[in-house]
């Protein structure tokens, strides 16, 4: 889907997502990446929801967000209970849903100025 207005309170915007792919600021990632509105953190290492541990998720709370959105590849999945605990600890809004939604969703949150970021899972065929 491409997304036409840019309405972003950030340096980094979302422009474009498929099941394969999310374009940032015209470059493509075919990779899992983390975004926020002033960083982007390409190659995220998980590739798989099921193997994501708490200390893939360091590079999120370095950031200090309010919410993060975790997209979860193309179908929406439960992320093991550790994850959910680990925000949940350090009480920082979680969401997660198909990473489709997740792009749009931190679209909207950023153009609200939100300290949002995004952790997007790309490769669901591994899911």
């Amino acid at each position: 889907m491409h997304l036409e207005e840019d309405k972003s309170q950030g340096e980094y915007l979302i422009q474009r997502y498929d099941a394969n792919s999310v374009t940032v600021n015209d470059t493509i990632h075919r990779h899992s990446l983390i975004i926020g509105l002033n960083c982007l953190v390409p190659d995220w290492q998980p590739q798989n929801l099921n193997k994501l541990t708490e200390v893939d998720l360091q590079p999120i709370f370095d950031l200090k967000p309010q919410v993060v959105i975790l997209g979860t590849g193309n179908h929406f999945a439960l992320p093991p209970k550790e994850i959910i605990n680990a925000f949940h600890s350090r009480h920082i809004g979680f969401e997660f849903m198909d990473t489709r939604a997740a792009c749009r969703t931190f679209v909207v949150l950023s153009a609200e100025g939100r300290n949002v970021v995004a952790a997007l899972i790309i490769n669901p065929s591994k899911l």
